[in-house]
């Protein structure tokens, strides 16, 4: 008895073959759309990738005391 349903392609090689298309096609990798988004936002991330990035100095500070 044969089966009624198909195997689907697995995700990423639907996406992989989307990305080799747009390649052959415009010469290029697609560009992943960008978003506008408030001040206020924009302000907030860069606050919390300060934090993080001093917090990767410091860790890396620690790590070169032991």
């Amino acid at each position: 008895m044969n089966c009624s349903r198909r195997r689907r392609t697995p995700l990423r090689m639907k996406q992989t073959m989307y990305q080799l298309y747009y390649y052959k096609k415009f010469g290029r990798l697609s560009t992943a759309p960008k978003i506008t988004v408030p001040l206020c936002v924009q302000k907030e991330i860069a606050q919390l990738e300060d934090i993080v990035r001093y917090m990767q100095f410091a860790i890396g500070m620690r790590l070169r005391e032991l």
